[in-house]
């Protein structure tokens, strides 16, 4: 997992402004970007300055991955532990409704999820080529072999 802290510009506005060099910074815990903030803020107090620090917030950072697949387009993300799938083919009706618990979100209807390691480690480590149906009620809901080998090289990359 990987979090970054994010700077509160008014209205709702945050970002990540936060860098290392030319690079935003990450920090691989919680505790690692508090302790940042932290430095920041004893450096403005040596300095005089304002600040607040209700204006500094952690978040953790999810990485997304989007691949088409057969002319479907899919947004996966990874939160550090789990792959959760989402059909983004008609994220343009994103309102945050949908049917049942397959809510929209800003990623596309959620589908499924399942733990990186159910692609990467051991006896559930999916063979290359074969695809996998993420939801057996929407027969569209399913990868394609090549699709899941893009998502497997993605997957192993994550670790």
């Amino acid at each position: 997992m990987k979090y970054e802290v994010q700077t509160n510009f008014g209205r709702g506005n945050w970002e990540n402004v936060w860098h290392d060099g030319e690079d935003l910074a990450y920090f691989a815990s919680p505790e690692d970007a508090q302790a940042e903030i932290d430095d920041m803020i004893e450096e403005m107090e040596l300095q005089g300055m304002d600040y607040n620090r209700d204006d500094y917030i952690i978040v953790q950072v999810v990485d997304v991955k989007t691949i088409d697949d057969d002319g479907k387009k899919w947004n996966i993300t990874f939160d550090g532990k789990t792959l959760k799938f989402y059909d983004a083919s008609r994220l343009q009706d994103y309102d945050n409704s949908g049917v049942g618990s397959y809510t929209f979100t800003e990623y596309g209807q959620f589908v499924s999820s399942y733990y990186l390691t159910t692609f990467t480690e051991g006896d559930w480590k999916r063979e290359r080529g074969q695809g996998l149906c993420l939801h057996g009620a929407v027969p569209s809901w399913s990868l394609s072999g090549e699709a899941m080998d893009e998502i497997i090289d993605w997957a192993e990359e994550l670790i």
